[in-house]
């Protein structure tokens, strides 16, 4: 459960989710759009899926076509997210890690914001 927690909180704190739009119809500009989110938002995945309805005698039924998705991963050029709490962990020093992590707090608390990557 914990190490489900950590995972839970380092994907919240990096923004690496899949994300779905679905629509009836796509237009170029909003494709635009999902390739240049995809290309520029590394940790999160866009996809495009256009849901079609279709009719007759009363009856309806829907299909679900995917118009867009990310390029797949490659293991060559795989990027390792840094957040804060894999940079502590990575520090070997307790004292220094904790000295850091008081540091950080203490940033925060003054208002100054982090950018990790």
């Amino acid at each position: 459960m914990s190490r489900f927690q950590d995972r839970v909180g380092e994907q919240l704190s990096t923004g690496a989710f899949h994300y779905v739009v679905v629509a009836q119809r796509f237009m170029p500009t909003m494709e635009r759009t999902l390739a240049y989110m995809n290309a520029s938002m590394t940790a999160a995945r866009f996809y495009a899926v256009e849901l079609v309805r279709f009719t007759a005698d009363k009856v309806s039924a829907f299909e679900a076509r995917t118009v867009m998705k990310p390029a797949p991963a490659t293991t060559t050029t795989a990027v390792v997210l840094v957040n804060e709490a894999r940079f502590l962990d990575g520090i070997a020093d307790p004292e220094y890690r904790e000295a850091l992590h008081r540091l950080f707090e203490q940033c925060k608390l003054l208002g100054l914001r982090f950018e990790w990557g």
